[in-house]
């Protein structure tokens, strides 16, 4: 692990250190060239503004309290300079209100003083990574395209959609409980064969430009339906959902070909304001419940943590966004987050659900903080029905 601020390719890491104590402010730039990294300082929020129209940062680490503007109000006022530039927090008076907006509103990290110098460059130097790919990834969308004709265009994304279609498969990730290892479900995740058609967002973006998203929906469930029968009785099956899915009378109606599964079968919904904009909504999870179905929310972020109800749509299961699972173990506003969210999930009788898991360290935090169930590259990649688990904790349930 690097420890100095410089990349491996030479390039300092420039960050913008705003603090308006002048003693810490001070001692923290000079901890921080020590190990590499190239310091602007400001004083507060004004100066930091000033220097952000002329300069340009990998990233700014800032502190909460100050008198002119707090933190979390740079950060808003930051991103309207600089949208791509990350930030990091710091604080000497933690509070779970402040590090769920922090995270909520973009913040890179949030942490706790007094923390150690190498804390703060390890932290600058994922940011100024983060923030370099982020606007070599800006360079190339503006970069112009060549001008085609739009229906030639559609032509040829409906020729590539057919040949898509057959050569679609599903994978399957296991769910494991936290506290044992065992296996409580699988995930079934589409993908396809084709180079530019391989991803499902790449499959599902084209079949909206095409109308066609009812037609992916349809072969997962039946793909899935056929698979099932291969699967332990016991184990859960955890089917992605479109909005248009909830508008297909062969699923609201019968449940599709997952009717023999219902009972098993958990439906995951991450686009929220999507879902809510489908007519008759609640009548239509309503008849979904009533035939076994279970409700999953996916994609369940920092915001999630503060509300008074899960959702409108009473899930069954949380899935923690990759954004809180990612590096929990080192990041104590994530912790927070985490907790709240399982806290809240435990009053409501939902179960939670970390996808995303790739360390131990993460896997150990997660189950610390009262996760349920745990997901992820660390026990499994996505493959066919249906890959076995690893456990890498040494006291796995028989």
């Amino acid at each position: 692990m690097e420890l100095g601020g410089a990349k491996r390719d030479g390039t300092a890491c420039r960050m913008l250190l705003v603090e308006d104590n002048d003693v810490v402010r001070k001692a923290t730039a000079r901890a921080l060239r020590r190990r590499g990294v190239q310091v602007t300082e400001a004083s507060g929020a004004r100066e930091a503004l000033s220097k952000l129209r002329t300069e340009t940062f990998d990233v700014v680490a800032t502190d909460i309290s100050m008198p002119e503007m707090n933190g979390v109000e740079l950060m808003k006022e930051i991103h309207l300079y600089d949208p791509l530039v990350r930030v990091i927090l710091m604080t000497g008076l933690p509070s779970l209100e402040t590090a769920i907006s922090s995270l909520d509103l973009g913040a890179f990290r949030y942490l706790n003083k007094p923390f150690e110098a190498a804390s703060l460059v390890t932290a600058a130097q994922k940011a100024a990574e983060e923030t370099r790919a982020a606007r070599e990834e800006s360079t190339r969308q503006r970069a112009p395209a060549a001008p085609e004709d739009d229906e030639s265009d559609v032509s040829r994304l409906e020729a590539r959609f057919a040949e898509a279609l057959p050569l679609l498969t599903v994978a399957y990730q296991p769910v494991l409980e936290a506290s044992t290892g065992r296996v409580k479900g699988f995930e079934a995740l589409l993908r396809g064969g084709l180079h530019d058609l391989s991803t499902p967002a790449s499959l599902f973006s084209a079949a909206k430009r095409l109308d066609r998203e009812k037609d992916l929906g349809r072969f997962v469930r039946k793909t899935v339906s056929e698979e099932a029968k291969r699967l332990d009785d016991q184990a859960l099956l955890f089917v992605n959902m479109h909005p248009l899915d909830l508008l297909d009378p062969t699923l609201v109606d019968w449940g599709g070909e997952l009717r023999p599964f219902a009972n098993r079968t958990v439906f995951e919904i991450s686009d929220f304001g999507a879902f809510a904009s489908v007519p008759q909504l609640s009548l239509r999870i309503g008849s979904l419940r009533k035939m076994g179905f279970r409700i999953a929310l996916d994609d369940v972020g920092p915001s999630q943590a503060s509300i008074p109800r899960s959702s409108f749509l009473n899930p069954d299961f949380l899935k923690l966004d990759v954004s809180l699972v990612r590096e929990v173990d080192g990041d104590d506003a994530k912790r927070r987050v985490v907790s709240a969210i399982t806290g809240l999930a435990r009053e409501l009788g939902v179960a939670v659900i970390a996808e995303a898991v790739e360390t131990v360290e993460e896997s150990e935090t997660l189950r610390d903080l009262g996760c349920d169930y745990l997901q992820g590259f660390l026990f499994a990649r996505p493959g066919p029905a249906f890959p076995q688990p690893t456990w890498p904790h040494a006291a796995a349930g028989s």
